[in-house]
């Protein structure tokens, strides 16, 4: 296999990485899925046709148009160029089901503590360390069984073979391989070669915002069609509130379109494999699916299309609620850590004041995992800051790199530090203190009249109102103030904890109130209430 560039040494795991893994035992059936790059059709479907120079003449450029969250994509799959020793030609392939298996199984290993951090040209990158001996453990245990030399063209394929997709609204462009880089390391693991994968650039972004979503992978990987696996992970991302009663809806024509799957001449033999999907996630070993009804769409005896209702099992529901409290802890932790900023303190710690290299700097912020560690680092920096203006005056000569490590590694305290204090508590009657505090109130205020009088949140009261009337709305929801407001998340605020407490059991553990909301903001996907005493 040929390594695509050199990979710096890795950094010590951020906060991110250490939420994306999955090391609580109850967790051992699980993954992380990426919602786009999972769901979108990239992987081909069908037989020997995704070799060239076997039974075909070419491979061409496959380009595919697919629908997301009522956004238009269109996505190019161009095939890897592999060279075959053994013929002395060049063959070409598209990704398919084993490159799949293969990409979802090394998540998963990334996901049992092997997930990094690496500077790939120079930008932090995620990807997984492993063995090939390891994936293919990994892929037996599931069911499938691939030699090694398969697993390692399998992720040449995948360091090859090239996607481009482009939103039509031209808001995402990207060229990417499906792993960018693939590169080996000089240790040995248990007397296997270590071997390092970079990760598609989408999969590294949405892995460093905390933007994934908990799936079964046990029962994930047991299916044996690729339409039944890309079904499975596209319902565990889209229906978040799933209950036993209430179905999941979707057409044929959908399925068609957005999941790559082989276009059959006429639309009852395209149902006729939906269908065998579905009755493969009805199977008890796999379970996802309890039933599901069919309603055919004709016109003067003509089949147009066919909508399906799913209804989603026990075991699926379980899932999904868990999946729903991980992704509510990750986002009550992004809203904590919020409280300090990565950014500016990287600013700081760059300068070369303190003489410090990149990797240094890198390995110091990504330990950072809560607002004492950050105040850690930030103490640290002001006392190497006196340090070296204490030496400078005594005309002593010092090495800062070696001043800044002992100073980060000791936790070092500024020596002014409570000398300062009692001085700015003296101060906080001054009046020039008085006017930054009451600019500051001035500027909340602003910024949450701004707030309450969004469109969207004005909306969004309206339809609670309308929807949750009499005693739901008088004695309980009448109380929500909003607090923010995101893409993909609301937060409300309460000044009593008994009616946060009240409103969490009653109307957000239950979905109650994000289903309603969602009626308004179909992008949200998590509501947060807080306590906030009135000022």
């Amino acid at each position: 296999m040929s390594q695509n560039n050199k990979l710096e040494k890795y950094t010590d795991k951020s906060v991110q990485l250490n939420m994306f893994e999955l090391l609580d035992p109850s967790l051992k059936d699980y993954s992380n899925s990426i919602e786009l790059y999972d769901t979108m059709p990239k992987y081909h479907i069908g037989g020997v046709e995704r070799e060239k120079g076997k039974k075909v003449e070419s491979l061409p450029i496959l380009t595919r148009e697919f629908i997301h969250r009522s956004k238009h994509y269109k996505i190019d799959i161009a095939p890897a160029a592999i060279f075959d020793k053994k013929s002395g030609k060049t063959i070409y392939y598209y990704a398919s089901q084993r490159e799949e298996l293969v990409e979802d199984a090394l998540r998963k290993i990334a996901t049992k503590g092997r997930v990094r951090e690496f500077l790939d040209k120079n930008e932090v990158k995620v990807g997984v360390i492993f063995s090939y001996y390891e994936v293919q453990q990994e892929l037996e245990k599931m069911g499938h069984g691939y030699s090694i030399a398969e697993i390692k063209i399998a992720i040449e394929i995948l360091s090859k073979a090239v996607i481009e997709v482009t939103s039509k609204d031209d808001e995402i462009s990207i060229t990417n391989n499906f792993f960018t880089s693939v590169g080996k390391e000089t240790h040995e693991m248990n007397g296997k070669e270590r071997v390092v994968v970079i990760f598609h650039s989408l999969v590294s972004k949405s892995i460093n915002s905390g933007n994934y979503r908990l799936f079964n992978y046990d029962k994930h990987m047991r299916l044996k069609m690729q339409l039944s696996r890309w079904l499975h992970k596209r319902i565990s991302h889209m229906f978040l509130q799933a209950t036993i009663t209430n179905p999941y809806e979707i057409k044929l024509s959908t399925i068609v379109r957005d999941s790559g799957m082989k276009e059959y001449k006429t639309i009852s033999e395209r149902a006729r494999q939906v269908e065998k999907s579905l009755n493969e996630l009805m199977k008890p070993e796999i379970n996802v699916i309890s039933k599901w009804q069919k309603n055919i769409e004709s016109e003067k005896n003509k089949i147009l299309d066919v909508k399906y209702s799913l209804f989603m099992s026990e075991s699926f529901v379980f899932d999904t609620k868990k999946a729903n409290r991980l992704t509510n802890q990750r986002l009550e932790n992004e809203i904590e850590g919020s409280s300090f900023n990565i950014d500016e303190l990287r600013s700081e710690i760059e300068k070369p004041i303190y003489g410090l290299t990149k990797t240094i700097v890198n390995s110091t912020l990504n330990k950072i995992k809560n607002k004492n560690d950050y105040d850690n680092v930030v103490d640290a920096l002001e006392a190497v800051r006196e340090y070296i203006e204490s030496k400078s005056q005594q005309k002593e000569e010092i090495i800062n790199i070696a001043i800044s490590k002992t100073a980060l590694r000791e936790n070092w305290k500024p020596k002014n530090r409570f000398k300062q204090k009692d001085l700015f508590e003296q101060q906080e009657k001054n009046s020039i203190i008085k006017e930054d505090i009451e600019k500051n109130k001035k500027e909340k205020n602003e910024n949450y009249q701004k707030l309450k009088n969004n469109p969207d949140v004005i909306k969004l009261f309206e339809h609670i109102k309308n929807k949750f009337a009499g005693d739901d709305w008088n004695k309980w929801l009448n109380n929500l103030d909003i607090e923010s407001f995101s893409d993909d998340i609301i937060v409300f605020n309460v000044a009593e904890k008994f009616y946060r407490d009240w409103i969490i059991k009653y109307f957000i553990d239950n979905n109650k109130l994000l289903n309603e909301i969602i009626e308004v903001i179909p992008t949200l996907r998590s509501v947060k209430i807080i306590y906030r005493e009135k000022e």
